[in-house]
Formats: structure tokens, sequence, C-alpha cells
């Protein structure tokens, strides 16, 4: 939607939607052999389910810290807990890509929000990540 908006500033950039952390290491395995550098954006997740277990989601967050390497090829954001609670400030249960999109739309705050975090990504001059959301290195920067 950020594209679209300002097809200028972004028409050199390219995102590629994992579908799920745990299609996020095979992404970057063939980015790596092809890419200078690049950003995984992410959820980290509950470390705990509402059920007081362990969280198959946040173990994920473990294996996407062994992508680091020290060539700095791979830059880790991520969004706490999810996306929509890091740049929204609300937990969305269904329909996740429509209630962003809707929001982007009408909201020029979450719209802000989110072009903040991707000339973040890009690497703009200046650019800064909203709150909640943090470029990590060690995964106890998560918890």
């Amino acid at each position: 939607m950020i594209k679209e908006i300002y097809p200028d500033e972004y028409s050199d950039v390219q995102i590629i939607r994992a579908r799920g952390k745990g299609i996020i290491p095979s992404v970057a395995k063939v980015l790596k052999q092809f890419s200078k550098s690049f950003f995984i954006l992410h959820d980290t997740d509950e470390e705990l389910t509402t059920k007081g277990k362990k969280n198959p989601a946040w173990g994920m967050n473990n294996t996407i810290a062994t992508l680091l390497d020290e060539d700095g090829k791979v830059n880790l954001v991520a969004c706490k807990t999810c996306f929509e609670t890091a740049i929204f400030g609300e937990e969305v249960s269904s329909e996740k890509p429509y209630n962003a999109l809707t929001k982007i739309r009408t909201d020029e705050g979450a719209q802000s929000r989110v072009k903040s975090l991707l000339d973040y990504l890009i690497g703009v001059e200046g650019a800064e990540l909203p709150n909640n959301c943090i470029h990590w290195t060690k995964i106890e920067q998560l918890a």
C-alpha cells in the first residue's frame, strides 16, 4: 500500500511476503546467495500461549536469529508482539491484511508509522523505527 501511495520513492523496493515465520529461513537462504544485504521484518509473538504453554511461534525467533552472520547481510527487525499491535496499537484476530490496508488508507498516523518502518528498512537517512519495533541481534532483546 505504501509503495502505491508513494510510487516514486519505492519504485526499486522489493517486498517478499514469507507468509509465516517458518518460511523466513528458507527465503533468507536464497536471498543471501543473491543479495548484498536485506532486512527481515517479523512479529515476535508471545513467549507463552494464553494457556501458559510455550508458543511455537516464539521459538521461531531462535531459528531466525541463526540467520545472522558476520558479513551483516541479514538485518532483523521485529514488531512486538505483532505488526498490528506495534503499528496500530490494537490486536486483530481475523482478516489482518484487509484490516491493515484499511487502517493505512484511513488513518494518517498509521500510514506515517508504516512509511517510517519501510523507510528504516530500506535505509532512508534519518528514518526511525516506530515504537514497539526493534532492530535486534540477540534473542534477549525481544523479551
